[in-house]
């Protein structure tokens, strides 16, 4: 019995023990709690404790001849020791991490420019943002596991001087010091390479400098502080942009003050939770005053009154009539996208355009209860029908003939 006492005592002690690791290798190591992260990893590091402290115990209560009292102590010390042996290889790694170099304490970023082949020009898959550029173990693609990588951003809209090719430019952090460093490019299916770049492992000032060009590419090292200051985080870049536009606003703004927020740069709505909820207050105060902006001459306003009219709870009679013919709108969007389509490669960024302005469009039709709208969508269907579709642009024509057909 006592040697099942044992057993019990040290598998709590375990447990306990290992939750207080637990919460200690999650701060140490910074492990994120998305997607429930660090509680997994919590439990996981509790689940070995305690079969540690299991284990012990048994070791313990089978070899030793002492009393109850000196078992469990001499259990308690193995369970102690474990635990300090795994801090200090914890400790040991995180010091001795490979981090990647540095350049008088500051962080490295590789830079490499690459002139495509003179017949490339940008499509529409590059436009839509199906490239990219990562630098990789091995010279081969393969699961991340095989074959790990870094992933970095790749600039493609700079326009190169008549009669000379197109150069992309992939910016990456160097996040170890393994060579050789294969960097990957590609720009959905017209450009797919992977170069050899010979960067040493600690690259040193020289290497601030761009190297010769050669086999169609040059590369150096940029500073990360440098590189930061030069291209601020996306998030913080509308965040300071939202910021400035708050500061135009007059004292006292109207519902088309307001309305630039509700539109990002791409002309598509403002995801809800970047809306700071006083563009939103102001629309559903005075709904009378979208009245004029659905009704105007300018597809903008229009366009961007119809995302604001999606944050009405109840919409004013009043509105129902200019709400409904502002779906029109959608006709030149479908046009403008049609006319972008290529074989193999349709126009993504203008189907996103129409396809985000229908489903917000019947958003705000569902919300004013509108009795008919079948005059608009047959007049979008007919424009829907007289040129090529992408996956968006399908999917639209076929929500508006199943619509079409429920209400025959």
């Amino acid at each position: 019995m006592a040697g099942i006492g044992i057993v019990l005592l040290t598998t709590s002690l375990g447990g306990f023990a290992a939750y207080g690791l637990s919460v200690f290798l999650i701060s140490f190591l910074e492990i994120s709690n998305f997607e429930g992260g660090a509680g997994y990893f919590s439990v996981f590091v509790i689940l070995i404790g305690a079969g540690a402290g299991f284990l012990t115990g048994l070791f313990c209560a089978l070899i030793t001849k002492s009393d109850f009292g000196a078992t469990l102590l001499r259990a308690g010390e193995i369970l102690l020791g474990l635990a300090v042996l795994t801090v200090v290889a914890v400790v040991l790694g995180k010091v001795f991490e490979d981090k990647g170099p540095k350049l008088a304490g500051d962080a490295l970023r590789i830079q490499v420019e690459v002139k495509c082949p003179r017949d490339w020009k940008p499509d529409n898959a590059v436009r839509a943002g199906h490239f990219g550029c990562f630098l990789q173990k091995y010279p081969k693609t393969g699961t991340l596991a095989q074959n790990p990588i870094v992933a970095g951003t790749l600039v493609w809209d700079n326009p190169p001087p008549a009669g000379e090719p197109w150069v992309l430019s992939c910016t990456v952090p160097l996040q170890n010091t393994t060579t050789p460093r294969y960097m990957a490019i590609y720009t959905g299916k017209s450009l797919d390479l992977t170069l050899a770049v010979p960067l040493p492992k600690h690259p040193n000032a020289q290497h601030l400098e761009w190297s010769p060009w050669s086999n169609g590419f040059r590369y150096r090292v940029v500073k990360e502080s440098d590189y930061s200051a030069a291209h601020p985080d996306a998030g913080a870049a509308f965040a300071q942009k939202r910021k400035a536009m708050l500061a135009a606003l007059p004292e006292h703004p109207s519902v088309a003050d307001w309305l630039p927020f509700y539109e990002n740069d791409n002309e598509v709505p403002t995801y809800t939770n970047q809306l700071n909820g006083r563009e939103v207050e102001a629309v559903r105060e005075h709904p009378e005053q979208l009245l004029p902006l659905l009704r105007s001459a300018d597809p903008t306003t229009q366009r961007r009154a119809v995302w604001a009219t999606t944050f009405l709870k109840t919409v004013p009679d009043g509105l129902i009539e200019p709400l409904t013919s502002a779906g029109l709108l959608l006709i030149p969007m479908i046009r403008t996208a049609q006319e972008g389509f290529l074989p193999g490669d349709p126009d993504e960024l203008d189907e996103e355009k129409a396809w985000s302005f229908y489903i917000q469009w019947g958003m705000a039709m569902d919300h004013a209860k509108a009795p008919d709208r079948r005059a608009i969508l047959e007049q979008v269907s007919a424009q829907l029908e007289k040129g090529p579709r992408g996956e968006n642009l399908q999917t639209m024509a076929d929500c508006i003939k199943q619509n079409l057909a429920k209400h025959e």
